[in-house]
């Protein structure tokens, strides 16, 4: 991204070409502005938040293949909750406040993350 800016590109197009998420790096032009010391706790607010984000772009892909092949309705009670654990996904709180608020069981939340094709080890 550096490179990009050094031969002049913008910097969301720099950004984009070196595949740098919007949210980190908003999180990055913010700690650049600050006179105070990142502190490792920072980075990893800003890690959660952008994993949360991407638990949540999961889940809505799982859950449009869910209702296209009918394993659960359009607008059934377990879609509005998994909307729920949704909305709270993208305000940042980890998936396991968020299953526990929407309550929603924990084999339905790991289907719907493996038909939205996420691929990463969960606990």
């Amino acid at each position: 991204m550096v490179r990009g800016l050094r031969r002049g590109e913008s910097l969301i197009s720099a950004s984009r070409y070196a595949r740098v998420p919007q949210p980190v790096l908003a999180h990055l032009l913010n700690l650049g502005r600050r006179d105070d010391k990142t502190t490792l706790a920072d980075i990893s607010k800003a890690t959660d938040a952008l994993l949360s984000h991407t638990l949540a772009n999961a889940l809505v892909r799982g859950l449009v293949v869910a209702n296209r092949t009918g394993e659960i309705g359009y607008a059934a009670p377990l879609s509005y909750k998994v909307q729920d654990i949704v909305r709270i996904l993208r305000r940042g709180q980890p998936l396991t406040l968020a299953r526990t608020r929407a309550r929603v069981p924990n084999p339905v939340v790991d289907r719907l993350l493996q038909l939205g094709h996420y691929s990463a080890q969960l606990n």
